[in-house]
């Protein structure tokens, strides 16, 4: 969501990946994102959440979480500040949220965007105790990670690894991009487990 004091604008509607078992183990993780979500319940959510920024009078870059339903979109919590799935957006929607987010402190909102591609984030959790090595490191630098971890510390089981990104033209090839990348990174840390044991 964008908004000024006049109107808002729903720049994308963004799919959460939750419990995602090539992921993390923790069933309700929040595992990363993909936009655009398609749905049929999508134009629904936007003019909903639009109504939303409005009524409470927030500025610049908001979110709103709905629970897709049978029953239709459900408003979980409004988020006045940039989401997680600030990148995602950025790189489907070809748009500079921080740009447009201070665009609209002078009231200016830019023209909706449209998807480029279908961009995904995935979080990977650590299923044990890991001491983040270079090696560890330049993978995950290699797999367009985020969120990278310092060289010498210890990330705790089920606390997040980093963030992986991808972007395809189909959300099928965007998802299966991000595993076999969280698999590649799987795959490095079962084999240094198994050679020092």
């Amino acid at each position: 969501m964008l908004s000024t004091k006049n109107e808002a604008l729903s720049v994308a509607v963004n799919e959460q990946l939750i419990g995602i078992s090539w992921l993390s183990r923790l069933p309700f993780a929040y595992c990363g994102n993909v936009t655009p979500f398609r749905t049929d319940q999508a134009e629904e959510m936007e003019a909903l959440a639009e109504e939303l920024v409005l009524e409470f009078k927030l500025l610049g870059s908001n979110g709103v979480d709905f629970l897709v339903t049978e029953r239709g979109p459900i408003v979980l919590e409004i988020n006045p500040r940039f989401q997680g799935s600030l990148d995602t957006v950025e790189k489907a929607m070809n748009i500079n949220l921080f740009e447009a987010h201070v665009g609209c402190f002078r009231g200016e909102l830019p023209e909706k965007p449209k998807a480029k591609c279908f961009a995904a984030r995935g979080v990977i959790y650590s299923d044990r105790e890991l001491f983040i090595d270079r090696k560890l490191m330049d993978l995950i630098l290699r797999e367009k990670g985020a969120d990278i971890p310092f060289s010498g510390t210890v990330i705790e089981p089920d606390e997040p690894l980093t963030s992986l990104f991808t972007c395809a033209p189909t959300r099928e090839e965007a998802v299966l991009s991000l595993k076999r990348g969280a698999n590649r990174v799987k795959a490095f840390i079962e084999n240094k487990k198994e050679k020092n044991t």
